[in-house]
């Protein structure tokens, strides 16, 4: 619900902001079916003003809101949205929806906000800020990690019947996210663990604990790629 729709008012209504009767056709409509609002002019014309804030009305789960609260329009909708990136909430209301086409009725939560001015939600900036930057070194860490994986794939490995993986320091450790698996390097070989030790799975291919060790021959290659996805897992942490 994050258009807007703008028309003339075809019906007489008190104006949104000061209240004013406003004659038919004599001012703006906006918002959609369930929320609409007519505005006099002199509002609507200076409806991105302090005074009078051009207001966007957005559907969101969220309910609970401090006056003048500046939100990132992703806190409030999902997918694309005309509404300006950073809103500070006017007001929220609970409306009454009606699904014509499935002929049913509802009740939806809808914020009334305005464009935030820069000066507002310095600290909210940040945090998206630093949000954003924390998912490029997650989306970091899973590519570096993945072309180990694959680079793995390509190279004939040994799987022992029982093996005993060198023990490494942090840095030389890795995770690919959600597998658990590990990576641990020597002056001539790298071993891979797969993780291995969830219900269901098969527990006698275990050769390391919960894992299956694979070991390799430690190719420059094979290294540096080793190390860059190590050093990017430890960089999102």
């Amino acid at each position: 619900m994050g258009t807007l729709v703008v028309a003339a008012n075809k019906y007489a209504g008190r104006c949104t902001s000061c209240g004013v009767l406003v004659g038919e056709w004599a001012g703006r409509l906006t918002g959609g079916p369930g929320w609409w609002r007519t505005w006099c002019l002199a509002c609507y014309q200076g409806r991105d003003t302090a005074q009078h804030p051009a207001l966007w009305r957005l559907s969101s789960s969220r309910i609970k809101g401090r006056l003048d609260e500046v939100l990132h329009r992703e806190e409030l909708v999902s997918g694309a949205c005309e509404a300006p990136e950073w809103l500070a909430l006017v007001s929220s209301e609970r409306v009454s929806l009606y699904n014509e086409e499935e002929d049913r009725s509802g009740w939806a939560w809808v914020w009334v906000l305005r464009e935030a001015r820069a000066e507002e939600g310095a600290q909210q900036r940040e945090e998206k800020r630093q949000e954003e930057e924390k998912k490029a070194r997650e989306k970091q860490a899973r590519d570096t990690w993945e072309q180990l994986r694959a680079l793995l794939r390509g190279v004939k490995g040994e799987t022992p019947e029982k093996a005993s993986p060198p023990p490494s320091t942090e840095k030389y450790k890795g995770s690919w996210w959600g597998s658990e698996d590990r990576v641990a390097l020597t002056d001539g070989e790298v071993w891979y663990l797969v993780y291995n030790g969830r219900d269901g799975d098969a527990w006698g291919l275990n050769n390391a604990g919960p894992y299956v060790a694979t070991r390799y021959p430690l190719t420059p290659e094979l290294r540096a790629s080793a190390l860059a996805a190590i050093e990017a897992q430890l960089a999102a942490k």
